[in-house]
């Protein structure tokens, strides 16, 4: 887990970068407001919520005083840092609600795995913040648990019950169980117009002999050239590519048969040095290359098949990638839809108006007349 984001996760940040996406571009922050001023604003804000923010099987589970903790800190930070201007009601609105329907979300999200009879690992959460605490060193692991607004033993259950939840999520996703083949297909003949390549595409297989420092002498550079030059004797002798890959190519990709690219054994223009791809563009599908020296060694190159830029890609080559976006499109919808089940199940009630945003302002019609200065 990396702590560092998980703890920013946790609070008011996570609102923040909702409310940045969504929000217009702001205003040249005003010269005569002042930081203090400002947060004097947020807290007159906050003390004029209701003291219920949210409810969930009739009892509150989320309060004014729970959420103006966890986003002071935050707002303090963000006003003294940012040089902000002086934030608007509106904006506070979208922010509060924002992150009041997360930690809504995780409380019935939490219930439920409580439900199920998974348990929080509180004592797994400490030792992850002694870990943390460890690496950050005291000061900066203690600045960012006070940017939080809990305690550590609270920090310590939010963490744990945040790890219970993904297990939940896990166990979820494989119940759903994968986007069946006839979808993936159905996915690429309807979209088939944006699976064009790019760039031409190439598929080879190559031996490597690497030189054994990145500056090499003339002498290591002649035993590199002698070696490549005996491997490919062999080959012209008969000697089988891939097998002569797996037992004397310098490449990670020599235990593969010497293949290179994707799962597909196939890479894009551009992929690989300017000698290597200048070799390979003038062979043949099938023919085998004279020694090709270039920055890493000397190469043997075995030519596949290429195709030019512009072609549509097979569905064999996007099949998986189109199955791991249906696959976390059906995951993010059915964890959403499951969310919502539960929210309704546990009359789970945000006791906030929903803000709405801000209507853009219109463009100028085309026969306006000039203003004058």
């Amino acid at each position: 887990m990396n702590i560092r984001r998980f703890l920013l996760t946790l609070t008011a940040v996570f609102a923040f970068a909702a409310f940045a996406e969504d929000a217009p571009a702001p205003e040249a922050p005003a010269q005569n407001a002042s930081a203090d001023k400002i947060l004097e604003g947020v807290k007159k804000y906050f003390a004029e919520l209701p003291e219920t923010l949210a409810e969930f099987k009739g009892q509150p589970v989320i309060t004014r005083d729970e959420v103006s903790a966890l986003m002071m800190p935050q707002m303090e930070n963000y006003v003294r840092q940012a040089e902000a201007k002086e934030i608007q009601p509106t904006e506070l609105n979208m922010v509060v609600y924002s992150l009041v329907r997360n930690m809504l979300a995780q409380k019935v999200l939490t219930d439920a795995c409580l439900a199920q009879g998974m348990k929080p690992d509180v004592d797994a959460a400490k030792k992850t913040l002694d870990e943390a605490r460890k690496q950050y060193g005291d000061e900066q692991f203690e600045a960012m648990v006070k940017m939080q607004g809990v305690t550590l033993d609270k920090l310590a259950e939010e963490i744990a019950n945040h790890e219970m939840i993904g297990k939940f999520r896990q166990d979820f996703s494989k119940a759903m169980g994968p986007v069946p083949e006839e979808e993936i297909k159905k996915f690429y003949e309807d979209n088939k117009d944006k699976f064009v390549r790019d760039k031409a595409t190439f598929k080879a297989s190559h031996i490597l002999v690497k030189f054994p420092s990145d500056e090499p002498s003339e002498t290591e550079d002649a035993a590199a050239k002698e070696k490549i030059e005996g491997l490919k004797k062999q080959l012209d002798e008969g000697a089988d590519f891939a097998e002569l890959a797996k037992s004397s190519s310098d490449c990670p990709s020599g235990k593969l048969g010497g293949v290179l690219g994707d799962q597909n054994g196939e890479f894009e223009e551009g992929t690989m040095v300017p000698e290597f791809e200048e070799a390979l563009k003038k062979l043949n599908p099938g023919e085998i290359s004279a020694p090709v020296k270039t920055q890493f060694g000397y190469h043997l190159i075995k030519a596949g098949e290429s195709k030019p830029a512009g072609g549509t890609i097979p569905y064999e080559t996007m099949k998986d990638q189109i199955a791991e976006y249906l696959n976390n499109q059906k995951l993010a919808e059915g964890f959403v839809a499951k969310i919502e089940e539960l929210k309704t199940a546990g009359n789970a009630k945000i006791l906030l108006p929903e803000p709405k945003l801000p209507t853009p302002p219109a463009a100028p019609a085309q026969n306006a007349a000039p203003v004058a200065e």
